[in-house]
């Protein structure tokens, strides 16, 4: 697989996870427990990646966490995709950097 279409499918692998994290988030604060619903994303974002599984550690995965959570910041509806899109970007950028 080449590097584009790699990173187009991490691309969009983060993308769909803050659009879980973003329904999960607004469960969460109206006090329904929705944790067990989190799709876990970040272990197949790092493999993809290219992080050797030796490298992901606990922090690794608190890191992903709370740069998903930048998700509850966002007013996000129908139509606005490029907003998900640019913070997918942002995390996407922040990872790659610590290969």
């Amino acid at each position: 697989m080449n590097a584009t279409v790699q990173k187009e499918i991490v691309l969009h692998l983060i993308f769909n996870d803050l659009v879980n994290c973003k329904l999960i988030y607004g469960l969460i604060a109206l006090h329904i427990d929705a944790g067990i619903y989190s799709l876990c994303m970040a272990e197949s974002i790092f493999k993809l990646m290219g992080f050797a599984e030796a490298q992901c550690t606990h922090e690794h995965y608190d890191h992903y966490a709370v740069l998903c959570r930048k998700v509850t910041d966002i007013a996000y509806a129908e139509g606005q995709e490029h907003v998900l899109q640019a913070l997918a970007l942002e995390i996407y950028e922040d990872l790659a950097c610590g290969l």
